[in-house]
């Protein structure tokens, strides 16, 4: 009695739900029947052929089970030899694993007589014919899909946020937006644009609202069809969304042997902006600083965060200690000890210092002719511009007209209509906000904008001491681009802002009128510009 195995393929999961390998199956019985081979065992492959052995469990199988039964199976049938294997290097390999066990590997259907010389060109022919089918079907493939690509259409399952649609009209495939996530993908990339959250903060924030609720069904393989609930978005998943350029409207049309990566535009909607998703790639890519959250500023330690130590120029700290009855905050330098100074009388020295910042009577009156200069300019300007803006909505509502007519006309489709309105409606509407804004004479005018300039350079001294604190932060950090020395009784800066340092070109001259200042200087401390020559001494210390 003939021993034999045999095995059934199948090479998509179509062919498994039409039940190709039932039919294998028994197609090879009856065959044994015929032949009056004793079938000992039957292995049954789901996995497609383009995975040759790496994903050939079955086989695998098989050839231990032959190992462990040497000599108790003569033989292993298969249909035909595409069900065997569509790679030649594979069909060979494992012929000979089974030759060396003194078993014969055949297909029913155009057997091979491994007896004879000639077996080699006929095993590579029958599954080079299939290899070099596959290699066809494969190249087929990619082309229709690049040429899909190029003309803006995304032909793979639609990512989170879309939804593949396809229409009655032409039975082709197109994106459309998914109502329920696509919002929340929105807000997803404009937090992530804003630099405040990390890849993982979002993940853990937007994941569970992004998961597709829905049931799908899926094959396990052996003819099951099985319900599964959506899972959650894996952080190199939601990595990868972060990365998609489908988002902004984009389709990326990958490099082939002659042709460069491509980047077309989609006929899909776009759900953010290119400028909020460029600004996350640059997060992303770490050309953007991701800004800071920082704690509240204590209103009596304001200053801390822009005081250094003239002796060991490490950053000045503050805190606060009890004594006498109360409590009292105290400026000092952690690492060589060396400046301590109470923190209110500090303050009140600084608010001075900064209080005797000036602007000149000079660049006032430079200022009133700047002023004058622009406004006669703007009303002309504003005239040419208005003018520009009228010629630009003419065209566009012209543009808006035309595509109406082509729709009517059936040379583009409902979706390109839409696609081509929603940009022009746009484009529309920025021009009519700038119309808008020119026509109101109050948003240009200039004279408010420099009285309360004015108002607020004259009462710095005042804004610090009454303001939020985090005004006070925005106020010094605008003048003093650098760290101020402090070394618990004077304040003494090399550089001040460029611009600031034009307005208060006499503020060498009033610092020097003070009663607070040293008659010595620093070398250190360069005689340009405005930079003090002298040091800032505060009262009490």
């Amino acid at each position: 009695m003939i021993n034999v195995i045999l095995y059934c393929r199948v090479s998509s999961d179509e062919q498994a739900e039409n039940t190709s390998l039932g039919f294998q199956e028994d197609s090879l019985r009856r065959y044994c029947e015929r032949m009056n081979y004793n079938v000992v065992a039957v292995y049954r492959e789901d996995y497609s052929a383009k995975h040759y052995d790496l994903k050939r469990p079955e086989m695998g199988k098989m050839y231990n089970y032959c190992k462990s039964h040497r000599g108790n199976v003569n033989k292993i049938l298969f249909l035909r030899w595409d069900r065997y294997s569509r790679n030649v290097g594979f069909a060979f390999e494992y012929q000979r694993k089974f030759s060396e066990l003194g078993i014969e590997i055949n297909a029913i259907e155009s057997p091979i007589d491994f007896r004879g010389t000639e077996w080699a060109m006929m095993l590579s022919v029958y599954c080079g014919v299939a290899h070099a089918e596959d290699n066809k079907i494969s190249k087929r493939t990619k082309d229709g899909i690049r040429a899909t690509l190029k003309a803006g259409r995304y032909p793979q399952k639609a990512p989170i946020g879309y939804r593949n649609h396809r229409s009655e009209e032409d039975n082709v495939s197109r994106l459309e937006l998914d109502n329920e996530t696509a919002p929340i993908v929105a807000k997803m990339f404009n937090e992530m644009a804003k630099g405040m959250k990390s890849v993982e903060m979002l993940r853990y924030e937007y994941s569970p609202q992004l998961i597709r609720r829905r049931k799908e069904t899926h094959n396990d393989g052996r003819g099951n069809i099985i319900e599964m609930s959506g899972r959650p978005i894996s952080k190199g998943a939601f990595y990868r969304m972060l990365r998609n350029r489908l988002y902004c409207g984009d389709i990326i049309v990958p490099a082939s042997n002659d042709e460069p990566q491509q980047i077309v535009e989609g006929i899909h909607e776009a759900i953010v902006s290119r400028d909020t998703f460029n600004k996350v790639q640059d997060i992303l890519d770490g050309r953007m600083h991701k800004t800071k959250t920082r704690k509240t500023d204590n209103p009596a330690l304001y200053l801390r965060r822009y005081l250094v130590c003239p002796e060991c120029n490490h950053g000045i700290t503050g805190g606060f200690s009890r004594g006498n009855g109360g409590v009292y905050a105290y400026y000092n330098c952690c690492c060589c000890k060396k400046v301590k100074a109470r923190a209110e009388r500090a303050n009140e020295a600084f608010e001075k210092f900064i209080g005797s910042l000036k602007p000149t009577p000079e660049a006032r009156d430079l200022y009133e002719l700047i002023k004058k200069d622009v406004s006669e300019e703007g009303k002309v300007t504003r005239k040419t511009e208005i003018g520009n803006i009228n010629v630009q909505l003419s065209s566009t509502s012209g543009k808006i007209a035309k595509a109406d007519d082509m729709l009517l006309e059936g040379s583009i489709t409902k979706e390109q209509h839409q696609r081509m309105c929603v940009r022009l409606e746009q484009e529309k509407a920025q021009l009519e906000e700038r119309l808008k804004a020119l026509n109101n004479p109050q948003s240009m005018l200039l004279e408010p904008k420099l009285s309360y300039a004015y108002s607020l350079i004259d009462n710095l001294s005042a804004c610090l001491r009454e303001a939020p604190v985090n005004i006070r932060c925005h106020i010094i950090g605008s003048i003093f681009p650098e760290k101020i020395e402090f070394d618990g009784s004077k304040y003494r800066t090399t550089k001040i802002n460029e611009f600031a340092s034009f307005i208060f070109q006499n503020y060498k001259n009033l610092l020097k009128q003070e009663q607070d200042m040293e008659s010595t200087m620093s070398r250190s401390v360069p005689r340009v510009g405005l930079e003090p020559t002298q040091p800032f001494r505060a009262k009490g210390f």
